[in-house]
């Protein structure tokens, strides 16, 4: 059992350290919840971390578009309704700068 763990803990530790370390702003959501975000993510919106992987994506998605009235589902459904298509988005960093976020 051994010899398989060994060649699945390199590749996952191998995959950590590419998406931590990617130029581009990447995160894992899992169950509507930030599983993993890297560093350029936490950069650009001006978030730590651990703020952003404490956040579920609904509240996340009320903090960075500055329209408060915002219809959080069809955000999401716009946001994940073909994710090989890129979506530009303005969103207003922890700063309160207002950036466009490009996918």
């Amino acid at each position: 059992m051994s010899n398989i763990k060994t060649p699945l803990k390199t590749t996952t530790e191998t995959y950590y350290k590419m998406f931590d370390e990617c130029p581009f702003s990447m995160a894992i959501l899992q169950n509507n919840m930030f599983k993993h975000v890297n560093q350029h993510f936490s950069n650009t919106i001006g978030y730590s971390l651990e703020e952003i992987e404490s956040l579920d994506l609904d509240k996340f998605i009320k903090i960075i578009f500055f329209d408060k009235k915002i219809d959080i589902e069809s955000k999401k459904k716009e946001i994940f309704k073909d994710p090989t298509k890129g979506y530009d988005h303005e969103i207003v960093n922890k700063n309160s700068l207002v950036i466009l976020f490009k996918n």
